[in-house]
């Protein structure tokens, strides 16, 4: 997992050390995010990366427009939170190849979150690395239906090729994979910025189970 220091954070989002910690105390920013590591200067503060970098953008976009409680619901919303089967055409984010596969894959009416954003990871992995249709095709054919299995939650997803094939791993945040010289990374993504932009882009399309 990549972090980022307290300063770096400060300076790359120009946001005060007295709103960072607010922003904390008001449960925007999760409590485990903040991770005491040691340094040359002693103990120091560091951030997962990506989510941190992207949860204060989010704030700061939405902060003037809706409520502490809003913005907190909107930031997490609860982990039951899915997207009605005919709204997912509203996702500009997801090709529309990858969602009409998708929709004649499988039949669920409600798609979770973690669901939305491994399908715009997806289309978004493919388009900057210009697979063809049916390297993508087959790539989803073989996963969706084990991602769709999946208990929510962040998840790393490291996507590969092996000759002209593309294949996919994943694994908690946390966690690590490791593979041999025979096969050629291609890419590792992160779904925490994902769900934020869809947390925030398409709030309004969120519904209970």
């Amino acid at each position: 997992m990549e972090t980022i220091s307290k300063k770096e954070l400060l300076e790359l989002t120009g946001i005060s050390y007295g709103q960072l910690y607010r922003w904390k105390r008001e449960g925007l920013i999760p409590e485990e995010w903040f991770m005491k590591q040691s340094s040359y200067t002693g103990q120091e503060t560091f951030f997962p990366r990506e989510q941190m970098v992207s949860r204060v953008r989010s704030i700061l976009e939405l902060k003037d427009d809706y409520s502490l409680d809003e913005l907190s619901r909107i930031l997490d919303p609860d982990i039951a939170a899915c997207i009605y089967r005919e709204d997912l055409d509203l996702i500009k984010e997801i090709d529309k190849m990858v969602l009409d596969q998708s929709l004649l894959l499988v039949k669920q009416e409600r798609f979770r979150l973690t669901d939305v954003a491994f399908l715009i990871m997806l289309s978004q992995v493919a388009a900057r690395n210009q697979w063809t249709w049916p390297q993508v095709e087959e790539l989803l054919v073989g996963t969706l239906p084990g991602v769709l299995e999946r208990t929510p939650g962040e998840y790393r997803c490291t996507f590969f090729a092996i000759a002209d094939r593309c294949h996919l791993a994943l694994c908690r945040v946390e966690g690590g994979l490791m593979f041999d010289k025979g096969i050629a990374v291609v890419e590792t993504v992160d779904i925490e910025p994902i769900l934020s932009t869809i947390k925030v882009n398409y709030n309004h399309l969120f519904h209970g189970k």
